[in-house]
């Protein structure tokens, strides 16, 4: 699984960078869904605002998984990618806070 895109400020269509990226999961065999600690991928943009999280498939628990997107001054946006092999990408335009 391979999420990529671009980060860019939703006021100015500029790109960010520093951004941080987060794919996150609860993992299966968490006896309390919801409870405990989130198994996680993280990354942050480029200068240009890019960016690219690989996770493998079969760790991932597809049901609770979700791409955090967020940085100090705007609001953090959440996306439930689509839980295949390949390539999905996202661009995200951050609202300021």
């Amino acid at each position: 699984m391979i999420l990529q895109g671009v980060v860019t400020d939703g006021t100015s269509g500029q790109p960010l960078e520093g951004v941080y990226v987060s794919l996150e999961w609860t993992p299966e065999d968490n006896p309390e869904p919801g409870q405990g600690a989130l198994v996680h991928v993280d990354t942050s943009t480029a200068a240009d605002g890019s960016y690219r999280v690989e996770a493998k498939l079969s760790d991932v628990n597809c049901t609770t998984a979700f791409l955090r997107v967020s940085r100090s001054g705007y609001k953090a946006v959440l996306i439930h990618p689509d839980c295949k092999s390949g390539k999905q990408t996202f661009d995200v335009a951050l609202p300021p806070s």
